[in-house]
């Protein structure tokens, strides 16, 4: 997932620019160490209420969140099952 992509280097940016570690970056935005390792990984996307506090936090550029949040996607089970089903057919 593309948006996950940005948000983590977004993440990375904002803890050099910063000088914070991963227990830094952590604190900053209330989460724990898991969280912040699974934003970086790419394996979750926070919500949108999340992602607000994240962009104030972090004091990420306005067109930078909105791209960020442009490019998320929810797609159901359903969905989902039937991408992949798609996909193992080709």
């Amino acid at each position: 997932m593309e948006s996950s992509t940005e948000l983590a280097v977004t993440i990375r940016a904002a803890m050099r620019d910063r000088k914070l570690d991963r227990q830094g970056i952590a604190n900053l935005l209330g989460i724990g160490d898991v969280m912040v390792d699974k934003l970086l990984c790419g394996d979750i996307v926070p919500s949108r209420t999340f992602g607000k506090q994240m962009v104030e936090r972090l004091g990420i550029a306005p067109q930078r969140a909105r791209r960020l949040s442009d490019g998320r996607e929810k797609k159901s089970k359903r969905t989902l099952v039937r991408e992949e089903k798609t996909r193992r057919a080709a």
